[in-house]
């Protein structure tokens, strides 16, 4: 650097040395350039500073680099930052200063300068150093811009691509090597002409418009055109034409970079030949059989139809036997026309979806229940499993959804000899991608909202044989399977998981699989749909339902886990209290260890095909050990329940499910087990009347309910006292002996829970005991604690169901009896006989069909037969009490509202809704429970705009009552 020697020359400093930047930027080195009065005398600060290399901070250069500022040290022998490095003391100088050269204010050099006397700091020295410091950066500057200039040219020249420059005016000012290739003109024979040279006859707009462009500033990418070479040649060129702009921004020519592209363009031809030939090939061949397996499915039909009328007469064995393996064969052979014929549309472009609202869940519980008879027969648990955040309504085509899911599924079964196929159905968070599981304790967000685009994942995973890594690449295939010997031993074209890989790529879906050679497999796809909107009548009816169900205890008894998981999550969901247990043994341990809490489950769920102890000689057992006096038994069972029909005969079971489950099945099996009749019995259960009465205390304020529980428990034989509200209960009790107290919970005066409290407070002065039952609604968890907490026994869900009524009474007052005489042998099994009554099966059937899609709408009067023992007569007492309370009830509520009493309102409304409840008429019901609750909730501003509702819905019920009783 010529700038060291003139400063040093200048200043009369006799050393001066330049350290550069190593090429990582991370220390300073020397760059060997040196200014020297006599160099001789400097040689050892000469060898010491070119081996140096510094950080920041180190040495002289370090400090001048690390401040970035100049450093003057006048005496460099006792400085003591300095003797790390270099021992000034043996280098012949005493006083040094250095300053930093700088680019876009980063230090890229460092200048230091030696002196042999010691000298103090010169201000005028240093200004004259920055002045130096300047002057080295321009330098460096210009070289370094001179460098890429030179650089940039090469790269131009170099280029295959012709790159040229051009004036305003079109004139080329600029002509690279690779111009020289591609048009065959030497750059001195275009430079200073115009472009025109380069075009083909009547394309000298195109360069107009070129221009006109570039004067606006814009930019025209890689479009495609034609020039000429010097030998008159035609090409094809891809041009892309950028604006040059000057020091004042202003445009000064253009840059035009132009590619050959006449052999790619050639290429590109021939391929889209070559590709539409094998298309139309493609296309003629899936035509030619999409039109064959059309042919072939008329006639198909026409067989199959002839085999099942001809299977329907009475034939011999051996005709029998020929004809069916005829249609086995023939059904066989629809499956595979109709497999050609999908993949053969698909194949020929002529498949389209037909995208509508659907019911997802409805979907899938269809789906899976077509093949539950073929999972039965192996022995396999089906199971469907449904994210509980999944939309209930979605939009997209519901056939081809079926198809693939049914597919999946059904080779999940064909290729699985035990274990269980589960069908399974999530939500994708879109934010993270992740797939959600819906047991999630966060708050989450159900279904979205209508128009909302979800991500839905499924999967059918199966603990079957597996699939080997090196086929499951070509699975999806068509006509592929895992080997020749698979297609024998299980049958099958192999197009099935091909036409599913198709259909969900029409979805913009991709197909997954993940597999373990003799653990099994999981199929899985997602697809992205549209949320549409709700049913708003089933959705309000299920919130109505689901609500009923709060915190209600459930015993859930399977020894398959996963069907435990599913049957948990759904009963959860619900907000009810479910208890898993794994076999029969856990089971009877819960519900002795209930019986001694006098607590108990109101709802038991059994698996009838379980290990060692199968559901039934569960419930056999319970039952012979009073396990089960009040409880509502749900039995599942993947086998037809008419296979079990002698062993459910005398077991009382209310509802029996096949699996798999569907939640919507599970909810009404549910609700018409605790609110409706036993399903599933074969005999009319009656009441007959016991050896030994009993003294009853009924307490209860509704008349009609009264008179109800009075003439079942007459029927029975036993005595009854009624007392109409909590403050009577007590005196009755202080003055007479019972054998048990049936407490109303909600009455005026005083209510059920103040008045056991009572009673339990006198009995401690009296040392005795008498059994209280609570009369509640469906027995929830919270109405039980209170029910227990105050001191009853047990509890009773309202409607009253006679024989459970009745079974729970003897047993509590056998247990703390009044009488020497009173035991458990006392009633024996006589307490309700079983035995056929054709005369009251019919007058029912008559009386409850009513006007057809009336009367089954409005009430159930053959659960409210069931529910007092199938006695008529009891029925049509209580037919008649409703005639004589409802109206009375109607304008009490009526009164109530306009004086303003928000508890006797609630009290009437109640009272209204007990009555309605008694003949499953759940509209009325919800009516008079929607009042009750405001007069709850003190809230009765719109009390009045409800009382309208209530009064056509119990006119209704008359009038469908009064019917009934007629045609009765």
């Amino acid at each position: 650097m010529r700038g060291v020697a003139n400063l040093g020359e200048i200043s009369g400093w006799p050393v001066g040395h330049a350290f550069i930047l190593n090429q990582n930027g991370t220390r300073l080195v020397s760059s060997r350039i040196w200014h020297f009065s006599h160099r001789d005398n400097f040689r050892s600060l000469s060898d010491a500073s070119e081996q140096l290399a510094v950080s920041r901070g180190e040495d002289l250069p370090g400090q001048v680099w690390q401040r970035g500022e100049p450093v003057w040290i006048t005496d460099v022998e006792h400085d003591q930052s300095l003797r790390e490095q270099r021992d000034f003391s043996h280098l012949g100088v005493r006083s040094a200063f250095g300053f930093p050269v700088k680019l876009d204010g980063e230090v890229i050099a460092v200048v230091e300068f030696f002196n042999t006397r010691l000298t103090t700091p010169d201000l005028n020295l240093l200004a004259l150093a920055r002045g130096v410091g300047n002057l080295i950066r321009h330098v460096i500057e210009r070289v370094q811009w001179q460098e890429e200039r030179t650089l940039l040219a090469a790269i131009v020249e170099s280029s295959g691509d012709a790159i040229i420059g051009k004036a305003p005016d079109g004139t080329i000012t600029s002509w690279n090597n690779g111009a020289e290739e591609t048009y065959g003109w030497l750059a001195e024979e275009v430079i200073g002409e115009t472009v025109s040279l380069l075009l083909p006859p009547g394309m000298a707009r195109e360069e107009s418009e070129i221009l006109e462009a570039m004067k606006t500033g814009r930019r025209l990418d890689q479009f495609q055109t034609r020039r000429v070479r010097k030998d008159g040649t035609l090409i094809d060129v891809s041009i892309s034409v950028s604006p040059i702009r000057g020091m004042d921004n202003q445009i000064v020519g253009t840059s035009t970079i132009e590619r050959d592209i006449t052999a790619r363009r050639r290429r590109e031809e021939e391929l889209s030949k070559a590709r539409d030939e094998a298309e139309q090939a493609t296309r003629t061949q899936s035509e030619f059989l999409a039109n064959v397996s059309h042919e072939l499915r008329t006639p198909m039909n026409a067989i199959l139809g002839m085999l099942e009328l001809t299977l329907q007469e009475d034939l011999t064995p051996l005709k029998r036997d020929y004809l069916q393996t005829a249609k086995d064969s023939a059904d066989s052979l629809l499956l595979l026309v109709n497999d050609i014929l999908d993949f053969s549309r698909l194949e020929a472009g002529r498949f389209e979806l037909e995208p509508v609202p659907f019911n997802l869940r409805d979907l899938l519980d269809e789906a899976v229940k077509t093949l539950s008879l073929r999972a039965c027969e192996k022995g396999l648990e089906l199971i469907c499993r449904i994210d509980r955040r999944v939309p209930g309504r979605v939009i997209g085509d519901p056939v081809r959804l079926r198809q693939i899911l049914t597919n999946l599924a059904g080779n999940a079964i064909k290729f699985t000899e035990q274990g269980e196929v589960v069908v399974n159905v999530k939500l994708v968070d879109q934010t993270d991608s992740t797939i959600s599981d819906g047991t999630d304790s966060a708050p989450s967000r159900f279904g979205g909202l209508p128009g909302e685009q979800v991500m839905l994942d499924f999967s059918v995973t199966d603990t079957g044989i597996g699939i080997a890594p090196e086929d499951q690449e070509r699975i999806f295939a068509p006509f592929a399977q895992a080997d020749a010997s698979t297609t024998r031993h299980y049958s099958g074209t192999g197009l099935g998981l091909a036409i599913c890989h198709e259909l969900n790529g029409l979805m913009k879906g991709e197909m997954h699989l993940e597999s373990t050679l003799g653990k099994g497999s999981c199929f899985s796809f997602q697809i992205a749909c549209s949320v549409a909107d709700p049913d708003e009548t089933d959705a309000v009816r299920e919130r109505s339902r689901v609500s009923e169900l709060k915190d209600l205890p459930v015993l859930v008894v399977d020894d398959n886990q996963t069907n435990r998981v599913i049957l948990e999550e759904m009963l959860t969901n619900w907000s009810m209290s479910p208890t898993p247990v794994d076999s029969a043994q856990e089971a009877l341990e819960k519900l002795s260890s209930t019986r001694r809490d006098d607590t108990g489950y109101p709802l038991v769920i059994v698996d009838a095909l379980m290990p060692e102890t199968d559901g039934f000689m569960l419930l056999e057992q319970a039952k012979d050990e009073g396990l089960l006096d009040t409880a509502t038994i749900l039995m599942l069972s993947s086998a037809d329940h008419q296979i079990f029909g002698d062993r459910c005969r005398d077991l009382e079971i209310s509802a029996f499910l096949e699996k798999p489950i569907s939640q919507s099945d599970l909810l009404d099996a549910i609700m018409t087990a605790l609110k409706g009749p036993q399903l599933e019995q074969n005999g009319v259960v009656q009441i007959s009347e016991t050896k030994q009465s009993l003294r009853v205390l009924i307490a209860e304020d509704t008349p009609a309910n009264q008179k109800v529980i009075t003439a079942i428990l007459k029927k029975r034989g036993h005595q009854c006292v009624i007392a109409n509200n909590g403050r009577e209960a007590v005196d009755w009790v202080r003055n007479d002996t019972f054998d048990a107290v049936l407490m109303d919970v909600q009455m005026p005066t005083m209510d059920g829970l103040q008045a056991t409290k009572m009673i339990r407070e006198y009995e401690q002065e009296a040392e005795n005991h008498v059994p209280i039952i609570a009369m509640t609604a469906y027995a929830m968890r919270g109405d039980r604690d209170k029910c227990i907490s105050a001191g009853m026994d047990n509890y009773i869900s309202k409607p009253i169901d006679a024989p459970k009524l009745i079974r729970l009474l003897e047993r509590l007052a056998t247990k703390y009896p009044r009488r020497a005489s009173l035991t458990p042998e006392t009633f024996g099994e006589e307490l309700l006989s079983a035995g056929e009554s054709p005369e009251e099966e019919t007058q029912i059937s008559a009386g409850s069909s009513g006007k057809p899609g009336s009367s089954s709408t409005v009430f159930d009067m053959a659960a409210a037969l069931k529910r007092v023992g199938n006695d008529p007569e009891i029925l049509n007492s209580m037919v008649e009490y409703f005639f004589e309370d409802a109206p009375v009830l109607l304008k009490e509520i009526s009164r109530q509202i306009q004086v303003g009493d928000a508890d006797e309102l609630a009290r009437a409304a109640h009272s209204l809704k007990g009555l309605c409840a008694n003949f499953n008429a759940d509209t009325a019901a919800e009516a008079a429970k929607a009042i009750e609750e405001m007069g709850y909730q003190g809230d009765l501003q719109d009390a009045p705009e409800a009382i309208p509702a209530l009064k056509a819905e119990v006119d209704r019920l008359t009038r469908e009552l009064t019917q009934w009783r007629t045609e009765a």
